[in-house]
């Protein structure tokens, strides 16, 4: 059984159910914390106990964030590590019609760019695939411009799911074949 969470800001409340119908999973979750920083979704995350032990989290958070938070995400990706979160894959914020939020956002998208590259995080930049369907408040989206964000990402976290289950059964095929080789190697003494 594979179970994937779902874990953001306001957008992972209309996402997370999309994504629950596209994804290959036996079951996905999904935590919502709009209008929550980095820091308070960890607050959060560590008073409710969640989330569930997964094989993959995507992250959906940074929006909501102001300033360097490098440290504020290095201590929810410790979080998640200790507690069973599986791959780890964290989605940037997206585009915002609003200039001033906008341009948060891009900043916070190329620092976590370059921290999930040294961390060794997958990281997706949702800015390419959120350049329409905004709502009036020019932050979130319509219902068909979540659809199109969601049918955009849902092939990318199956991708990069595929390709960590591969190496999973790379690694299980080295060690067997090297269990092997010892084996017959111990039995000819």
């Amino acid at each position: 059984m594979k179970r994937i969470n779902v874990i953001g800001d306001s957008h992972t409340a209309a996402l997370g159910p999309l994504l629950v119908e596209l994804l290959p999973a036996d079951d996905v979750t999904f935590a919502s914390f709009p209008g929550f920083s980095t820091a308070r979704i960890l607050s959060a995350l560590e008073a409710r106990g969640d989330p569930p032990p997964a094989d993959f989290t995507l992250l959906s958070i940074g929006g909501n964030d102001f300033g360097d938070r490098s440290n504020n995400r290095a201590a929810l990706l410790q979080w998640l590590h200790e507690n069973h979160a599986g791959k780890i894959l964290w989605m940037g914020p997206p585009h915002a019609v609003d200039p001033t939020v906008d341009q948060r956002h891009q900043i916070q998208a190329d620092s976590q760019r370059t921290q999930m590259a040294q961390l060794g995080v997958d990281w997706i930049d949702s800015y390419p695939a959120t350049q329409s369907g905004h709502r009036a408040d020019g932050v979130h989206f319509t219902g068909s411009g979540y659809q199109a964000w969601a049918k955009w990402l849902a092939p990318q976290i199956t991708q990069r799911l595929h390709a960590s289950t591969l190496w999973i059964w790379v690694w299980a095929g080295v060690i067997s074949t090297a269990a092997v080789v010892l084996y017959r190697t111990l039995r000819k003494r």
